[in-house]
């Protein structure tokens, strides 16, 4: 809500409220990035699968939404920190899990990440002498 503030002719301050329509997220932000034509690695998808397997108590479909089985934020959570051990990687974080919400999806994106190095070689240490 916002609040239009009013000086009404007697001086009296009068508050007016309105109402804000809300603002859509943008649609690439909440709508699935599936895989198809995407390389995805094997071990990363078994691996993907074995983790939200074990967190969600059943074997998941690679391509059901994690929310549809069961998964909660909580969840994804958990989820990240296994993975990001697993893959090696402080580039991945929990939005990674949202924006690739199925097995198949979010084991794309680890591959693909894997393969194309997407974290930056370290500078070379400088050394000077004394």
């Amino acid at each position: 809500m916002a609040v239009d503030e009013v000086h009404a002719a007697s001086g009296l301050l009068e508050l007016r409220i309105k109402a804000i329509e809300p603002v859509a997220p943008a649609p690439s932000a909440l709508e699935p990035v599936e895989s198809p034509g995407r390389l995805v690695d094997p071990a990363i998808e078994t691996l993907v699968t074995d983790i939200f397997s074990e967190l969600l108590g059943e074997k998941i479909d690679a391509s059901t939404p994690f929310f549809d089985v069961g998964a909660t934020s909580l969840t994804l959570v958990l989820a990240h920190r296994r993975l990001s051990t697993a893959v090696a990687s402080d580039d991945f974080t929990v939005i990674d899990l949202f924006a690739n919400p199925t097995v198949a999806s979010l084991a794309a994106f680890l591959s693909e990440n894997a393969h194309a190095g997407t974290r930056a070689a370290p500078p070379p240490a400088e050394h000077t002498s004394r």
